[in-house]
């Protein structure tokens, strides 16, 4: 977080969603309790999540936990946020 922050602006948020969405990624990976099967689904179709917040499945939302269940709970902000931001 520390990095980031010292990055200029224009690179500031790219470079954190970009961060965030390989961290819910991982966390899908990582989650044991996560079916093989469903978990096979999620990582396949993981980049098809940044398309819409509505394309966001319920159901990421349970997966890990404390501070990466949070972030697991707000993924469709981090969508809105990923889509708000300019191409390069």
């Amino acid at each position: 977080a520390f990095v980031i922050e010292g990055l200029c602006e224009e690179l500031r948020t790219p470079v954190c969603v970009f961060y965030l969405v390989l961290r819910a990624l991982d966390t899908v990976e990582d989650d044991i309790h996560i079916p093989r099967e469903m978990k096979d689904r999620h990582l396949a179709n993981f980049h098809k999540y940044l398309v819409s917040p509505d394309a966001v499945p319920d159901d990421l939302a349970t997966y890990g936990d404390g501070g990466y269940l949070e972030l697991m709970q707000q993924y469709r902000r981090v969508v809105k946020t990923y889509l708000r931001c300019s191409p390069a």
